[in-house]
């Protein structure tokens, strides 16, 4: 199995990119856990400078693994406390608290978490193929993320309610 998350260092700048091509980069629970461990490595690191995030083959992130999302009906809460708090929500808090910059290298869909991280970002810079999504409802949910109170705040309440 390749890695998840591939790192890559050029002047400073550190760039993360997520490695799941095949589904269209979404996030498992190891990829949310490997994405965030890379993160602490780049703000300790003194050599780093910036982030960047960025996503491998034409999408950023497609968000939550679709079979990961399947398994959560039959979870135990404190299981998906576990998983909520200290994997996916451990990736915004990081992104968050940096003191270096973040930008978010945007190449296709962001959706759901993957839409989620991007807003995290201190920037976020999009090809002409990107597409942003909170499509939290469509699957019974608030975004879990930090995004229904960084959106707004970026684009402004009307066009976050129609992402």
């Amino acid at each position: 199995m390749s890695e998840p998350v591939l790192v890559g260092m050029a002047d400073g700048v550190r760039t993360l990119t997520l490695n799941r091509p095949e589904s269209l980069n979404a996030l498992t629970v190891e990829a949310a856990g490997v994405l965030a461990d890379h993160l602490e490595e780049a703000a300790a690191d003194p050599r780093t400078r910036s982030v960047v995030i960025t996503g491998a083959g034409p999408a950023f992130s497609a968000g939550g693994d679709i079979g990961f999302l399947r398994e959560l009906p039959d979870m135990e809460p404190g299981r998906i406390r576990e998983i909520v708090y200290g994997n996916f929500q451990r990736l915004p808090r990081l992104i968050r608290a940096m003191d270096k910059p973040i930008i978010a290298a945007v190449n296709g869909a962001a959706v759901g978490a993957g839409c989620e991280i991007a807003v995290a970002c201190d920037f976020r810079i999009a090809s002409e193929r990107a597409r942003f999504g909170e499509v939290w409802m469509n699957l019974g949910c608030v975004p879990a993320m930090g995004g229904m109170f960084l959106l707004p705040r970026f684009v402004g309440l009307a066009k976050a309610t129609e992402l």
